[in-house]
């Protein structure tokens, strides 16, 4: 296998009215074909732009399309920031399977190691950091010592509630922990079978959050729950 590093360094001259696309391609599959017919790979080491491009990370190759459409194999290495310390390994082709692969760089070994494919990746992270959370731990321990298995409050009662469940502030201040409860809404849900349910309480505008169970049959018979101006 031969690697160039960088592939600017091996690029040539226009030919007359020649578009940039026509220029890239011609350049790429000329190689291409070169190396096939001697039995060699090589491996291009190029740019990204300085744009980033959030739907489609193979958009971020400097120059245009006929670069990619001439290669057999396209990665592409992406982070958010400069001092991340993991990135994401978008790979597509002809002969491979797609894939976008979380991997960080080992200083110690000088080796790129996987961490995990990104969607798996990060529904485990955002389900350890639900598992994690105070606010989270503070609704299902309500909800376990209620004995209707339902609870309902302001958030500053909630805020209250967490200094002696969770041992820690749920927020700076009771609008902030609102925001929280709202983020978690569709996570309590889908975890856990917990509905929230907030209206106001009128005066100054507050709320007040009601939390149960979604299938309370699990549970033993308690009085039915209504709401009213919701």
């Amino acid at each position: 296998m031969l690697i160039v590093d960088i592939l600017q360094k091996i690029r040539g001259q226009a030919l007359p009215r020649e578009t940039g696309y026509a220029q890239d391609y011609r350049e790429m599959e000329t190689v291409k074909e070169f190396m096939d017919g001697r039995g060699v790979s090589i491996l291009f080491v190029h740019h990204n732009r300085k744009m980033k491009d959030d739907d489609d990370p193979f958009n971020m190759i400097s120059g245009t399309n006929g670069i990619m459409g001439a290669s057999d194999t396209t990665w592409v290495l992406m982070k958010d920031k400069r001092s991340d310390g993991e990135v994401i390994l978008y790979i597509t082709g002809r002969d491979v399977e797609q894939s976008n692969t979380v991997t960080r760089f080992n200083k110690d070994t000088w080796r790129w190691e996987a961490v995990g494919e990104v969607a798996q990746l990060a529904e485990e992270r955002t389900r350890a950091a639900y598992d994690q959370s105070p606010v989270v731990t503070t609704i299902k321990k309500l909800l376990e010592q209620s004995q209707s298995h339902r609870w309902s409050g302001t958030a500053k009662e909630l805020m209250e509630a967490g200094k002696y469940i969770a041992k820690t502030y749920l927020a700076p201040d009771s609008q902030k922990l609102g925001y929280l409860i709202r983020d978690l809404e569709k996570p309590l849900f889908a975890y856990d079978g917990i509905v929230h349910l907030a209206k106001k309480t009128g005066g100054h505008g507050g709320k007040k959050h009601d939390f149960y169970y979604q299938n309370l049959d699990q549970f033993e018979e308690v009085p039915e729950l209504k709401w009213t101006d919701i």
